[in-house]
């Protein structure tokens, strides 16, 4: 019972993750949706490719946010999620980064210093983010497998009291 009464705390304390993640959302949100991020990387001239890439990137970030943004209020909503389709679509989002990534590095010789501390800037948040939403989510794959237990757990507390 111990140990049962201990394991049903650490599925009910809160995510240690979840307050990095809350304020680095918040900031990256804001700059995308701004479009501080996008013009702040166009104030070099970008090939047609460039811009392409840049834009569905930026459209990527809105759209995770529209599809998971809802768990930042109520971090239990994050495992009624499908964690395949989670992890799918945060990779996605990882890989559109990467991309956004490799166009600043190319064209980082031509931007002004202070674009490039501006940008140095954005990468330290995006960074961090991404830390703590991998983190939030070892942290519900944890959470998941305790709530599984503690569910196999009361099975079983019912099965022997039934046989008393």
């Amino acid at each position: 019972m111990k140990y049962f009464l201990i394991l049903t705390l650490i599925l009910f304390t809160g995510c240690s993750s979840l307050g990095g993640v809350v304020k680095e959302a918040a900031y990256v949100n804001e700059k995308v949706t701004s479009g501080e991020v996008e013009e702040t990387i166009s104030k070099v001239d970008l090939s047609v490719q460039e811009e392409q890439i840049l834009t569905h990137s930026l459209n990527q970030v809105v759209r995770f946010r529209e599809n998971y943004g809802e768990f930042l209020s109520d971090p239990g909503k994050l495992l009624t999620f499908s964690q395949d389709d989670l992890n799918k679509d945060y990779d996605d989002l990882r890989d559109s980064f990467k991309m956004v990534q490799l166009i600043v590095i190319k064209n980082w010789p031509k931007y002004s210093k202070a674009t490039q501390d501006t940008l140095t800037e954005y990468q330290k948040h995006a960074y961090h983010l991404d830390q703590s939403v991998q983190e939030l989510i070892e942290e519900t794959k944890y959470r998941g497998a305790i709530k599984e237990a503690l569910s196999v757990g009361f099975a079983l507390v019912q099965i022997i009291g039934s046989l008393k």
